[in-house]
């Protein structure tokens, strides 16, 4: 089974596709910049639960904490296209467990946007 590489096509000077192609980048960058106050948030938290409640504890939050970080020095490394070509990678590698997260993503959307049920 071949495995094509998907390269997005450059969109041209001043089209939708080239406004799109920068927003997705700003928004990026912006969510990579405001992530850094939630990383040291996780670090600062991880080492007080390694204080208080021990070791196994603190080993969970620690890793927790480094999903984080490596998360947000991903999206400051890589572009929008590098993101998306992984992720289809990622779900061609796994697509039983890509489905089930899309299933069960969707329940928990619709759950939250029909609210609770009023008394």
């Amino acid at each position: 089974m071949s495995r094509s590489n998907i390269t997005l096509p450059s969109p041209a000077k001043g089209s939708t596709g080239e406004r799109i192609s920068e927003f997705a980048e700003d928004a990026k960058n912006e969510l990579a910049k405001s992530m850094n106050g939630l990383v040291l948030a996780a670090h600062e938290i991880a080492a007080n639960i390694d204080s208080v409640a021990g070791n196994p504890a603190g080993e969970l939050a620690r890793g927790a904490a480094g999903l984080l970080d490596s998360f947000q020095r991903s999206l400051e490394n890589h572009s929008v296209a590098e993101i998306l070509e992984e992720g289809e990678a990622l779900v061609r590698r796994n697509p039983a467990a890509s489905l089930g997260i899309a299933v069960a993503s969707g329940f928990v959307i619709a759950r939250l946007l029909r609210g609770s049920p009023e008394e």
